[in-house]
């Protein structure tokens, strides 16, 4: 029976080794009952991209599971106006709040930002852009590309 089980737990490895070699993700569930999992990802990490659009006078938030910990998780966003009557592309703010809430990096008035942080516990990433203000009669599209390793 033991003997069984051994040659099961290396075939599984192998597998899991070929196809993080492959580029790969895979989940494997080690003990069902416990329902805890083990993320087996590829050298290359996870990449998110996305587009979030923010209402004139208004603040949006986006958030972001972080698929496994400890990670570093880097990236960029860019601003830009919807339609011809913006002034111009920029956000009033934008920042990053992590798992915990703290602040961890912030923009003031920018078209773009670039960003580059750990995280180290399990949870969400939250990113808010602001469009609010007396001026902003405009919306303005965030592009946003998250790569975490």
């Amino acid at each position: 029976m033991e003997q069984t089980r051994t040659k099961k737990g290396w075939k599984i490895i192998v597998l899991a080794v070929v196809l993080v070699i492959l580029g790969g993700v895979i989940i494997v569930r080690i003990r069902p009952s416990c329902a805890r999992e083990v993320l087996i990802r590829a050298k290359g990490g996870v990449k998110k991209t996305t587009s979030v659009r923010i209402p004139a006078g208004r603040t949006v938030e986006w958030t972001m599971e972080m698929p496994y910990t400890p990670c570093y998780v880097s990236g960029m966003w860019h601003s830009s106006r919807v339609d011809e009557k913006g002034f111009d592309d920029t956000i009033v703010s934008a920042e990053i709040r992590g798992v915990d809430g703290k602040r961890i990096q912030s923009w003031d008035h920018e078209v773009s930002g670039q960003f580059s942080f750990k995280v180290e516990t399990p949870g969400m990433v939250k990113f808010r852009f602001s469009n609010a203000g007396i001026i902003r009669s405009t919306p303005r599209q965030v592009q946003i590309e998250v790569m975490i390793k």
